[in-house]
């Protein structure tokens, strides 16, 4: 199943053609619907390249940004400190990735465990 959801995701990865806002001086540049959470002129991992140059990639990490930030509301201020600690943990796994599937295959889990108020 998780393999098939994987599959699923990559090919929704390369069928998703990026939506650029255009090219100015050879530069592409994404639309604010397709950015990730951060600033892209700002990436300087080739982890945050590779989802910056993906739309797919980059909804989930909308996504991703968006679960964090709803399941920190729901927690005590004490647990936020291990929850930050957990997401620090989980962006040094997510950054050993190499491949976008990998990648999709990490942030899929990670909003999972988001959604279903994971333990940590």
């Amino acid at each position: 199943m998780r393999r098939a959801m994987v599959l699923i995701g990559v090919m929704a990865a390369a069928l998703a053609a990026p939506a650029w806002a255009g090219q100015t001086g050879g530069e592409r540049q994404l639309t604010k619907q397709n950015e990730p959470s951060f600033n892209c002129r700002r990436a300087g991992t080739r982890v945050e390249h590779l989802i910056c140059g993906d739309a797919y990639l980059s909804q989930l990490d909308r996504e991703m940004a968006h679960e964090y930030g709803a399941f920190q509301r729901r927690i005590s201020a004490s647990e936020r400190t291990r929850l930050r600690e957990n997401q620090r943990l989980w962006i040094a796994d997510r950054n050993r990735c190499a491949t976008v599937a990998c990648l999709v295959a990490t942030y899929e889990d990670r909003i999972a465990w988001l959604q279903g108020s994971g333990r940590y």
